[in-house]
């Protein structure tokens, strides 16, 4: 097994893509107008009267304050973090902690997403449905990621048994800067 220390630290912006189901709505409530150091208290406020609210935004204690982000469009990159996760729902990730799963084109990302949506419906003996989704462009600003792209483990890659990816990434969790 690939140690996530041998994977090579690659600096780099690059455009990434996620699709979600239109059931998940923009949380945009303070992102233009609140600082990241009055977003703590205006959430508090918010949520005591508003438990709608706190369905949407989820819990913002999840994540530590220094790996917030905030401005327009951070709510979708913060949703998966601030959700707990629903047990049973690991896939491909172990779901102790949140992450932004993306996609390096808007191909892949659906055919991700096509893959998980009809594995879900068959394991679930859904007939054919019509569901709506949304497809998420962002830019991954300057960073140093860890470059797992050219790994030569079938293991890692799995699209039945996730023994080994999950393995790897919570070695680089624990490292940090985050997979690519």
């Amino acid at each position: 097994m690939v140690s996530s220390a041998d994977l090579p630290l690659e600096e780099c912006s690059v455009e990434v893509f996620r699709i979600i189901s239109t059931r998940y709505q923009s949380i945009s409530i303070f992102e233009r107008v609140a600082s990241p150091d009055d977003f703590d208290l205006l959430y508090e406020i918010e949520s005591l009267t508003n438990p709608r609210l706190r369905d949407e935004v989820g819990d913002i204690s999840l994540v530590p304050r220094a790996d917030r982000v905030f401005g327009p469009g951070s709510s979708w990159i913060m949703a998966p973090f601030t959700h707990p996760p629903q047990p049973g729902s690991g896939g491909r990730f172990n779901r102790e902690f949140g992450m932004f799963y993306c996609a390096d084109s808007e191909h892949v990302a659906i055919a991700e997403t096509r893959y998980h949506s009809a594995k879900f419906l068959k394991e679930s003996r859904i007939g054919a449905i019509t569901t709506e989704m949304r497809v998420l462009r962002a830019q991954v600003g300057y960073q140093a990621l860890r470059d797992a792209s050219d790994l030569d483990d079938e293991r890692i890659s799995q699209s039945t048994d996730y023994t080994a990816g999950q393995a790897l990434g919570d070695q680089v969790t624990a490292l940090r800067p985050t997979l690519r």
